[in-house]
């Protein structure tokens, strides 16, 4: 187990595998939401991590979107699989307000997303494995 006060980062760029990548056309819900989970097995508290993040093309360009972060998870004393939300993307939209974005080139098309997750608790969990997964698909994490 890794333990400290002081905060932690945790840097991921999470990608479909074998070049894979999501659609969106102009008929697409603007309140669509790309949402990171990452499956964990440990002991222990993690509340309310904060972070920053963005979603990005095939060439790596950042795509522009509100970016969520937020929620917690407290697990048996003596270690269980839970699955926390790392961060939620919504590239339709243009502010927190939930005001379509009205600067979106369609078709939109999403390889992966970055995420810079920090919090002073986040590696007091003891990780026995991780695995990642976007929605019902999986990806890989390249950290």
């Amino acid at each position: 187990m890794v333990s400290s006060s002081v905060e932690q980062t945790l840097s991921l760029d999470l990608v479909f595998s074998g070049n894979g990548f999501v659609r969106l056309f102009k008929s697409t819900n603007s309140t669509f939401l790309l949402f990171p989970m990452l499956d964990v097995f440990g002991a222990g508290t993690i509340n309310n991590p904060t972070g920053s993040g963005y979603l990005f093309d095939k060439a790596g360009n950042s795509i522009s979107s509100v970016t969520s972060f937020g929620g917690s998870a407290t697990t048996d004393p003596g270690g269980e699989a839970f699955r926390l939300a790392l961060g939620g993307f919504f590239p339709l939209l243009a502010d927190e307000t939930g005001r379509p974005a009205e600067d979106v080139s369609f078709p939109l098309d999403i390889y992966g997303a970055h995420l810079d997750i920090h919090h002073a608790e986040w590696f007091g969990l003891q990780r026995d494995w991780w695995r990642t997964g976007l929605v019902s698909e999986r990806l890989t994490a390249l950290a």
